[in-house]
């Protein structure tokens, strides 16, 4: 065990109360901070001095009057960890907004799915020399739009299928063929297939996990280009302040690497309900 070591994790979670001009809304906003901290000094064991902060906020809003309904989820993180002897370096990073409408049929299981999706991050990212920049805001970001249909048989899961649309920008051009485009382009327009995939669910006593998975295929290209995103996080509630919380990301888009990317983020904390 190190010589002192603390963590330290600070949720807010705010459901708004529907009155009678805004009945047909349901919105819910959480904001979270992170923070961990380790010191040693003549520790026999050895270790590494460290700080981490780590914050993140999701507001999102779902609409439904007669067959028309809308959705949208807005979700920011932003984090960085300072080694000692290091410079401080981006440990989080997302700026992602999802919003959907639909036209729901006689079995309100079935519906017309108009949807649509951006994500960037906020700061520049660098190399594992932490020399280099390979990106930063708006290089890359993702813009893709889906027409098709979506299918929820239950509260808790959804998929949806459609034509769709994906643009890839970067703004900073030095960057360009680090994400598929041709050296100097800023800008790239694909069409394809797309579908995607969500499930919420309570799967254990105060243990809740939400997953997405989605995939964009270009027409022009074999299935095996078909990029893949896969985001999965458990949470565990411990007690009225005690939480724990798991991500794991895995994505492939063959225009970056021929590799899996992988995500793993582990938070122990403390968690208050503020209002």
């Amino acid at each position: 065990m190190p010589a002192r070591y603390s963590k330290y994790h600070v949720v807010r979670d705010q459901k708004y109360q529907p009155n009678d001009t805004t009945e047909n809304w349901e919105l819910s906003w959480r904001a979270s901070f992170n923070g961990s901290q380790a010191t040693f000094r003549n520790w026999s064991q050895g270790g590494t001095n460290t700080v981490s902060l780590t914050s993140s906020s999701v507001f999102s809003g779902v609409y439904k009057k007669d067959r028309i309904g809308y959705d949208f989820n807005l979700n920011l993180k932003y984090g960085q960890t300072k080694l000692e002897g290091q410079d401080m370096r981006k440990s989080d990073d997302q700026i992602l907004f999802r919003n959907q409408l639909n036209y729901f049929f006689n079995d309100d299981r079935w519906s017309a799915v108009l949807s649509g999706s951006f994500q960037s991050q906020f700061a520049n990212g660098y190399d594992d020399d932490n020399e280099n920049v390979i990106s930063g805001f708006m290089s890359p970001a993702y813009i893709t739009e889906m027409l098709g249909i979506a299918y929820k048989p239950v509260e808790f899961f959804e998929a949806q299928f459609g034509v769709a649309m994906k643009q890839t920008i970067v703004n900073d051009t030095d960057l360009s063929t680090f994400y598929g485009l041709d050296a100097g382009e800023s800008f790239r327009n694909e069409a394809g297939l797309s579908s995607f995939f969500k499930l919420e669910k309570e799967i254990w006593t105060n243990v809740f996990y939400s997953g997405t998975l989605e995939t964009f295929w270009n027409a022009e290209n074999a299935l095996g280009s078909t990029d893949v995103t896969f985001n999965n996080e458990f949470t565990a509630r411990i007690n009225n302040y005690l939480t724990t919380n798991f991500q794991f990301m895995v994505v492939y888009n063959d225009d970056i690497t021929k590799e899996l990317q992988i995500k793993q983020v582990l938070s122990v904390g403390l968690t208050f309900t503020l209002l």
